[in-house]
């Protein structure tokens, strides 16, 4: 969530600046925009190991996310003020929400009504009545815009974490995607003149944009889609709203209705606070984990009753996972980018068992002996088909992991010694790390066996569910 606040605050200071340039033309300055924020990101672009198809893909959503967004996004500006572009921007969340649904098959009722009250909160800052003709066309591009930007974070969220590439090395693929649209476009069109004609205050403009607002804007935003839930990442696209009207008026002394901006920015608040209340720990991915825990309240009080325990536990199960990934990398020898992906697993494994090791020597406990991990074990015993059953394991362990350990989080404020905000914290960076390990496991299993996987995971399904019906729990996390 902080890099999305981070992205707000940058946006909100920029917003305005694009209205300056834009009468240089949506596609020239679409195409400055992205290739100077390809240009900053081509030095760490990492294609080794990368399929053509999966460059191709997030070239695809660059082009989509950036390219085409901006074309549509700055057009507006010719038919509409840039508070009336700010108005119509206010619908991102909701077609974030809805594209998310479409892709992981899901309803998300309940962050619904979280994002639905951030745009009223949205609503409130910048509603000023819109009596003027001719505002269709304007509307029907942002809403272009919006539909293309929404998809682009959605597609990239779950696209990157199977990669076994950190954000900056992606970058600059979609940079170069858009780039290719926006050039497309501008070619034709370009004034030369226009160009040789503009002002120096033009020119710092487009840079800004383009490396800044642009390049590292995007970056971070992405960079931040990974790390949080659908419902934050909706609500967080119209943050950066009220922010801009708060920087219009302290930076730029503009007049501001402030007890409009006021309610407003409370009810974006309540939202962020409700989807945060709401949030559903089986948002995070379709069908990789079984049938939720049937009693989470006495499950998670079986597993806190002794913490030393259960941390001790989870220290021992993020070695073996850590352990597990370094083994499963020997069998992807042939497929470069698959083995990074598990080493950089393993790595981010060890990373946990360090600050859970950490943690109990801030409680002053000391690491209890491995007790071994029946549910790992009822799961290994009835396996059969070598690499491909391996894969589904650690992909089932790892979305129960998350399950798990987002309720040890929902009654953590009642706990003595794991209710404080720093080990809250912590759980909620492990969950979503343990649901992009299930992703990347499960992604593993289906480009090495295709259906195979499929089917065999809806078997695993079924199997796994047996196996929790008869373990008894203890304090740990399985």
């Amino acid at each position: 969530m902080s890099l999305l606040l981070v992205v707000s605050v940058l946006w909100a200071l920029s917003f305005g600046l694009t209205a300056q340039v834009s009468g240089l033309g949506a596609p020239f300055v679409t195409a400055v925009r992205t290739l100077l924020a390809a240009l900053v990101f081509l030095p760490f672009l990492n294609l080794k190991g990368l399929a053509p198809k999966r460059m191709a893909a997030f070239a695809a959503i660059g082009a989509l996310q950036f390219g085409l967004m901006y074309l549509l996004y700055i057009a507006s500006f010719q038919w509409l003020r840039p508070s009336e572009v700010a108005l119509f921007t206010i619908f991102t969340p909701l077609f974030v929400t809805l594209v998310g649904d479409l892709l992981e098959g899901r309803s998300t009722g309940r962050v619904w009504l979280a994002v639905v009250v951030a745009v009223l909160g949205t609503g409130i800052c910048v509603w000023s009545g819109l009596g003027r003709a001719g505002l269709l066309w304007g509307f029907l591009l942002m809403q272009g815009a919006n539909l293309c930007f929404a998809l682009g974070q959605v597609l990239y969220r779950r696209e990157a974490p199977a990669t076994g590439r950190r954000d900056h090395e992606l970058m600059g693929l979609l940079y170069l995607g858009a780039a290719a649209v926006a050039v497309s476009f501008a070619a034709p069109s370009i004034s030369w003149d226009q160009v040789l004609a503009l002002s120096l205050r033009q020119g710092a403009v487009l840079v800004y944009l383009g490396v800044v607002a642009s390049g590292l804007g995007f970056f971070l935003f992405n960079a931040g889609a990974r790390r949080t839930d659908i419902g934050t990442l909706a609500i967080f696209n119209n943050v950066k709203i009220p922010l801009a009207i708060l920087a219009s008026g302290l930076v730029f002394r503009e007049t501001i209705d402030w007890p409009r901006l006021l309610v407003g920015g409370v009810v974006i608040g309540f939202a962020l606070a409700l989807n945060g209340f709401l949030e559903d720990a089986h948002d995070w991915f379709p069908a990789a984990t079984g049938p939720p825990c049937l009693h989470p309240a006495a499950w998670a009080e079986a597993a806190t009753a002794d913490p030393a325990a259960l941390l001790s536990d989870h220290a021992h199960c993020e070695k073996k996972a850590a352990l597990n990934a370094l083994n499963l990398s020997q069998s992807f020898a042939d497929t470069p980018r698959s083995a990074v992906l598990l080493a950089r697993l393993a790595e981010e494994e060890l990373n946990h068992y360090r600050r859970v090791l950490e943690a109990l020597q801030g409680f002053g406990w000391v690491l209890r002996p491995d007790l071994g991990n029946p549910y790992a074990q009822a799961l290994h015993k009835l396996a059969s088909k070598g690499l491909l059953d391996r894969l589904l394991i650690a992909a089932l362990i790892e979305a129960r992991s998350c399950e798990r350990l987002w309720l040890l989080e929902q009654a953590g404020p009642a706990q003595a010694e794991l209710g404080s905000a720093g080990w809250l914290a912590f759980l909620l960076e492990l969950e979503r790390c343990e649901a992009g390990h299930a992703v990347a496991y499960r992604s593993l299993a289906e480009e090495r066996f295709g259906a195979q996987a499929e089917a065999r995971l809806e078997w695993w399904l079924d199997r796994e569910a047996e196996v929790i019906q008869t373990l008894p729990w203890r304090s740990a996390v399985h």
